[in-house]
């Protein structure tokens, strides 16, 4: 068998491998200077390019984040960007209000108001049973019982 050029695609697809360029990514998103919320949008056609924030960046985007972290670190026991994921982590909780429904909060760049966006809602429970499964976390499983209870 030859080996592949660098235009083929390899015989043998390592889930694993792509999990890693993954795990680099999304560690490479937080915006250190905004409390590490990630970037949500990138515009690579400018030059440079260059990435900014939207109201996405809450709820959803952390909470799609963090399932894809936990999964990601499953597959491959990387365990780079620890520090990241705990900002992401300690963002997501901060986003819940009494109600239990997680909140896009007011953002310097943007013009939308605080909103228990439903989109956002979907990825927080995803994000919450994730972590749950991976860390049997009861601060976790008190957010998730708290927002099944206010999505119910």
């Amino acid at each position: 068998m030859s080996q592949p050029s660098q235009h083929q695609i390899p015989d043998t697809l390592l889930l694993e491998e792509r999990a890693r360029h993954v795990l680099n990514a999304i560690i490479g998103m937080a915006d250190e200077d905004y409390n590490y919320i990630p970037f949500f949008n990138a515009d690579f056609v400018s030059k440079p390019a260059f990435m900014t924030h939207g109201d996405w960046d809450y709820g959803s985007s952390h909470g799609r984040l963090i399932d894809s972290v936990t999964l990601a670190r499953h597959m491959t026991g990387e365990m780079f960007g620890e520090d990241v994921e705990r900002h992401y982590k300690e963002n997501l909780l901060s986003f819940f209000k009494e109600d239990g429904l997680s909140y896009r909060q007011v953002s310097r760049q943007g013009n939308w108001g605080e909103a228990a966006n439903l989109i956002d809602q979907r990825a927080v429970i995803l994000s919450l049973t994730t972590w749950y499964m991976a860390t049997g976390d009861p601060a976790v499983q008190e957010a998730a019982d708290k927002h099944v209870a206010a999505l119910k």
